[in-house]
């Protein structure tokens, strides 16, 4: 899988992945993404209707920290699922060198 309106630098499922339990729910850090600022980091989720539909067919959405700053790293820390796919957590690699986790619900 890719990102759509990747970069080269955005350094897709180099912070991991995960997959719900039902298989419907797959994330994917792309730490490296520039958003409002350079390497504030997003995960990309995609969501697919049943488990015959290949993730390739869907269109991920990204999803970013709306406070990130210059070099958050968001998603270079983990990527976690619940088995239901309804929250997603990621870690920061950067965050002013402390560090976080920021959850994301559906």
């Amino acid at each position: 899988l890719v990102d759509p309106f990747g970069a080269s630098s955005d350094f897709l499922g180099r912070g991991g992945a995960a997959l719900s339990a039902d298989g419907l729910v797959l994330a994917a850090a792309s730490y490296g993404y520039d958003g409002a600022f350079v390497n504030t980091g997003a995960l990309l989720v995609w969501k697919r209707p049943d488990i015959s539909t290949s993730f390739a067919t869907v269109p991920p959405v990204k999803l970013t920290d709306p406070n990130g700053i210059k070099n958050d790293f968001l998603g270079q820390g983990a990527v976690a699922l619940s088995p239901d796919g309804l929250l997603l957590a990621a870690g920061y690699g950067g965050l002013n060198n402390v560090g976080g986790v920021i959850a994301f619900t559906n």
